[in-house]
């Protein structure tokens, strides 16, 4: 359905990680997909056992969410998935995912980038 209209043609996937929207929770399966080239943000990147807490906090500030209005909070958590965020790091390194960049509107982190 999502790849119909395209006829084959080539597209660049941006936050194929899923942590940025998207088709939940499939959107990573699109790095399987031929003449797709995935990219995922630095915010996501590494995963590490502070990655799942951070992110909540993250998005519910940068998108202006109320933590005491309990579908602010649901929003937020159901966006930020670990298994998709713990898959990027491997599709990285596979290189099924080739691209990785900043944020540009909100959880972007510049300083990752130049870095890595």
């Amino acid at each position: 359905e999502t790849f119909a209209p395209l006829k084959g043609r080539p597209i660049h996937s941006y936050h194929s990680e899923g942590a940025g929207g998207g088709h939940a929770p499939d959107i990573i399966s699109i790095c399987g997909h031929p003449n797709v080239i995935p990219s995922s943000t630095n915010p996501t990147r590494p995963y590490t056992r502070n990655t799942m807490d951070e992110h909540v906090d993250m998005l519910m500030v940068c998108h202006h969410l109320d933590s005491n209005i309990p579908e602010d909070v649901a929003f937020a958590e159901f966006r930020i998935r670990g298994t998709t965020i713990a898959a990027e790091d491997v599709l990285h390194d596979m290189g099924a995912i080739s691209i990785m960049s900043s944020d540009s509107q909100a959880m972007g982190r510049i300083g990752e980038v130049c870095a890595r």
